[in-house]
């Protein structure tokens, strides 16, 4: 995948940076309530025009969240070259944002 057309690296690092965010608000909603078996969050890819609903466990979310470079993706949301493929299942995928990811 490609990011969205006429992007600017710097406008994806930060559409990944605020949708981080938004599903951590999302997270913290969902934590006054209890701890539900599966949650959904938008997709954290850096296209700036993606805004895809995935779900993704409970315990598969806390972990993403224990390394800060993770980010939570669709399915066939990776940007390779800036981003590394750590895990792939059927709902969501999980990246790491490299070296070259980190720099735009």
């Amino acid at each position: 995948m490609t990011p969205g057309r006429g992007e600017h690296p710097i406008h994806a690092a930060r559409k990944q940076a605020l949708f981080r965010e938004v599903n951590e608000q999302v997270w913290a909603l969902q934590q006054k309530w209890g701890t539900p078996a599966e949650v959904d969050f938008i997709c954290e890819c850096a296209d700036v025009t993606c805004s895809v609903a995935i779900q993704i466990a409970s315990v598969d979310y806390e972990r993403v969240r224990s390394e800060p470079l993770h980010f939570v993706v669709a399915p066939e949301h990776f940007f390779e070259g800036a981003e590394v493929l750590v895990e792939r299942g059927p709902r969501h995928w999980i990246v790491e944002v490299n070296e070259a990811g980190r720099a735009a």
